[in-house]
Order: structure tokens, then C-alpha cells, then sequence
């Protein structure tokens, strides 16, 4: 069902009912590895959602063979890791859109330091992350300052190292709870996998429906009455695929953020700084402020839609229901001065935003078999129609699912509605270009697989499955 009361895709279509995953209820997950999914698959080569990893360390660190060794190692894990893009980046760039290039310092050395053993001590943490920065960082003549980098590193190691000891206590306490609970609860409970329908695998995806095509509109509601997963979201002004850019782009930068934090629950109430600059550079737009003012706009657009949800997150019916908008942000500026309007350009400072704990619910509440779409899939979409077109596939479909038939009825409900003859065959041709691009690109995505449906030699609509994935 779109915002606009049309039926996207039938369910009641297919003759086999919807299968369900299975999931193991999990808390504290991290939320790249549940929502966006960096690697690469095919069928001999499925999706790796989880990664272990179990280096020792060679008390002869010192020299450079072993610093040679430890350097490739690292930089192989991650390269496949989701923070491949962003060490790649830095590499290459001085500062690719952070407020400085000393922030940019920092941000490469918490990449690399994630990714050296905890359990090392000190002196050969540091020794490593200096080796890695001096021969992978970007140069510029601060980084030979010998204070400047130790101090650096210093503080990345200290803030790593806090962190470590939250998630520790935090655990401990877990456990003990847990030991202190009835036995046999534990016993009837433990490694008891939990069947989930596919609209509670896809939570998010609910929100994503309140998307479309074409001009916004004023006043929509979006409701979804599926039992135990019930969510309506209230749209003043309703949102086109120029705010799904701008959305799907905080939601990127937001989930880095949240994975910094020591504890998920503070994402509930913090606030996380966003780069504003980052995001128009990855959504190909200037740093001009006309482009400001549209991301303004849009900003405004999203924080003024109302989720309320009641979901069911428990085998023995304990609900949680939230009423919160999709997002609120906060920004600091410049102070206003006579000529200067704030919405100016060189006013914006700094942004903070807060998520939706929809977001957050099914990062504590389960580890699905699947990332709901792939980010190096999306970000190799250039066209914002494509990009919604791809993430209402992803919505649709899931791994292991029938194959979802889509007619050129289905796909032009994406627009609001119109009686206009006119208007409904210029959309009609727009959205046979539209697949006909969207199926060009295929290779380029990693989770669908997209076939066209021909009728006399003409596109009548299109079929889509997504790849499955697995999980070890």
C-alpha cells in the first residue's frame, strides 16, 4: 500500500503464502550490519554479514617486517569491512568533507584502531597506528609532527579503550542479571529461534513507504494495520525522491555515529553530529546555498512527520509503542548580523540529529539474515527515481522469496494520483525509461536480480528477486 492508498504489490497474488525468517534475538547490534550491507555476492559467493577475527601479536612488533605484516592484515580487513569506502577516502583525500583535516585524522585512526587487538598492549597499539598512519594517511606536514601524532593517537586509544570498558561492564551486569533469573525460564528460552513475519523483518521499510514520485503534496497519512506491527505516520507536506536522497544520506552518517557510541540506549535521547558538506558531496549536489536551502527544506519536511507505532518485540507479548518524529535536528550558527539571513550559506555551522527509535528497535530486538539493501548498490545509482525505484525492490523483496511481479500500474501508483489523461502517458513513458534504466544497471547491484516483462514487444512491467543471503 503507497501513501496514496494504492496498492504497490498484492500479496494475495502469489499462490504460496510469504515465508518466514528466523531470527535469534540479540541485543545491541550493530546497525550497519542489519540495515546496510557493503559487501559483495554472488551465488558461489553469498553475503558475510558477520566476521571473526583472532590475531596474536608478535612480541617483536618493532621491526618493520612484522609492522609490514600487521599493516596488510589490517588493511585487508578493512577494506571488507563497511568502513572500506571511508579509510579509501582518507587514504587519498586531506580532508573529503569533515570540518578539518584534523578531524579527518582523528576519523581515520578510529577506523584503524577498531580494527587492532584490544588485548595488545599499549605501546604496540600505538607503534601499529602510527606505522598505518605515517604509510596510508594522506600527507601533510602536521602529520610529521611527532607531538601532534602521539597525542592523536593518545586520545583515539584512550576513547577506544573507555568504550571497551563500558561494553564490558554492560555485559557483566547482563549476565548477572541473567544468572539470577529462574532456571528454568533460562532453560526454555535459551537458543530458542523466533519465527518473524516478513513486515516485522522490514520495520524500517514501513517509513520508507511514505515516499513518492513527482512534486510534494500537502497533507497524506500512511497507515499500517498489520497486527502486531502497527505504524501510522502523519505527512504534513509529503516527501518526493529529492527527500529520500537527503534521508537515506542522515541515515548513513547516523548509524556511523550510533556505532561509536558505547551504549545504543544514549542514541534514544542524544543528539549525533552530522556533516552537512559529506552529505551534498554524496548526493552529487554543490556546497552552494542554494543547495543549502533545499537540504533546509527537505530537513524540514522530514522532522515534521509523526511516527506512532506499537510493535510486539517479545514471544510473550510485550509491546512497545512510540509516537516521536522521524527525525529531529538541531543546528548551530553563526549569530544573525544585519544583511545576513540565517538560511545563508556561510550560516551553517553544525548539525545534530535524532532518529526515530523505530531505527533502534530492530537493532536491539533481533540479527536478521539479511541487510534490508546494499549501500555500495545504492551509492551506484546516480538518478534519485532510480534509487527510490530500487529501494521499493528492496522493500518488496527478500532473500529466498518468490519472484515479485510488478505491472506498470503497480509502479505509476508511486505517483499521487491524477485524472489527467495527459499527465498519466507522460508518466507511463517515464517509467518505462526509468526500468529500462534500472535494469541496465543490474550489474551493478549486488542483492536483485531484475528481468523485464515484455507484451508484444513492448514493457508492460518487471520482475524482481532478491538474492539470498547467509549468515555464519
Amino acid at each position: 500500500m503507497t501513501l496514496t492508498g494504492s496498492r504497490l504489490f498484492d500479496p494475495s497474488a502469489i499462490s504460496i503464502p510469504l515465508a518466514t525468517l528466523s531470527c535469534i534475538c540479540e541485543e545491541l547490534q550493530a546497525l550497519k550490519r542489519i540495515f546496510f550491507n557493503s559487501c559483495k555476492a554472488s551465488d558461489s559467493s553469498p553475503y558475510i554479514l558477520v566476521k571473526s577475527r583472532n590475531q596474536v601479536i608478535d612480541n617483536n612488533i618493532g621491526s618493520k617486517s612484522n609492522l609490514d605484516s600487521h599493516f596488510s592484515c589490517i588493511k585487508k580487513e578493512i577494506l571488507n569491512s563497511n568502513h572500506a569506502e571511508d579509510f579509501v577516502c582518507l587514504c587519498n583525500n586531506l580532508n573529503p568533507g569533515y570540518q578539518s583535516a584534523s578531524e579527518a585524522d582523528w576519523r581515520f585512526c578510529s577506523i584503524v584502531a577498531n580494527f587492532i587487538n584490544p588485548r595488545w598492549l599499549y605501546q604496540d597499539q600505538a607503534k601499529i597506528l602510527e606505522y598505518i598512519f605515517v604509510n596510508a594517511r594522506k600527507n601533510r606536514d602536521k602529520n610529521h609532527r611527532t607531538d601532534y601524532l602521539q597525542k592523536t593517537i593518545g586520545k583515539v586509544l584512550m576513547a577506544r579503550n573507555n568504550s571497551n570498558k563500558i561494553r564490558n561492564s554492560f555485559a557483566e551486569k547482563r549476565s548477572l542479571n541473567q544468572n539470577n533469573l529462574n532456571p528454568r525460564i533460562i532453560s526454555s528460552s535459551k537458543n530458542k529461534k523466533c519465527k518473524v513475519d516478513k513486515n516485522a523483518i522490514i520495520k524500517i521499510c514501513n517509513t520508507m513507504k511514505i515516499f513518492h514520485l513527482g512534486r510534494s503534496i500537502k497533507n497524506f497519512e500512511y497507515s499500517n494495520d498489520v497486527e502486531d506491527n502497527y505504524l501510522k505516520a502523519t505527512i504534513p507536506s509529503s516527501l518526493n525522491h529529492i527527500d529520500l536522497r537527503y534521508y537515506i544520506q542522515l541515515l548513513f552518517q547516523y548509524i556511523d555515529a550510533v556505532e561509536q557510541l558505547p551504549d545504543i540506549k544514549l542514541a534514544q535521547t542524544e543528539f549525533l553530529p552530522i556533516n552537512i558538506n559529506l552529505i551534498l558531496k554524496n548526493s552529487n549536489s554543490s556546497t552552494g546555498g542554494k543547495s543549502y536551502n533545499h537540504f533546509q527544506a527537505s530537513l524540514n519536511k522530514l522532522s515534521d512527520v509523526t511516527l506512532v507505532y506499537n510493535k510486539k518485540i517479545t514471544s510473550d507479548g510485550l509491546y512497545r509503542a512510540h509516537k516521536e518524529s522521524l527525525l529531529s535536528y538541531k543546528i548551530l550558527h553563526q549569530r544573525f548580523r544585519k544583511g545576513v539571513t540565517v538560511n545563508d550559506s556561510n550560516q551553517w555551522r553544525k548539525l545534530a540529529v535524532k532518529m526515530h527509535p523505530i531505527i533502534l528497535d530492530i537493532s536491539k530486538e533481533a540479527t536478521y539474515n539479511y541487510s534490508l539493501f546494499n549501500k555500495n548498490s545504492y551509492n551506484s545509482l546516480s538518478s534519485d527515481k532510480i534509487k527510490l525505484l530500487y529501494y521499493y525492490a528492496c522493500c518488496l523483496t527478500f532473500p529466498g522469496g518468490h519472484p515479485v511481479k510488478l505491472s506498470l500500474d503497480n509502479l505509476l501508483s508511486l505517483w499521487p494520483p491524477t485524472n489527467l489523461r495527459q499527465v498519466k502517458q507522460k508518466r507511463k513513458q517515464e517509467m518505462i525509461q526509468l526500468l529500462q534504466d534500472f535494469a541496465a544497471l543490474e550489474s551493478k547491484l549486488d542483492d536483485l536480480d531484475i528481468s523485464l516483462i515484455y507484451l508484444n514487444y513492448e514493457i508492460v512491467g518487471i520482475n524482481l528477486k532478491k538474492r539470498k543471503l547467509k549468515v555464519i
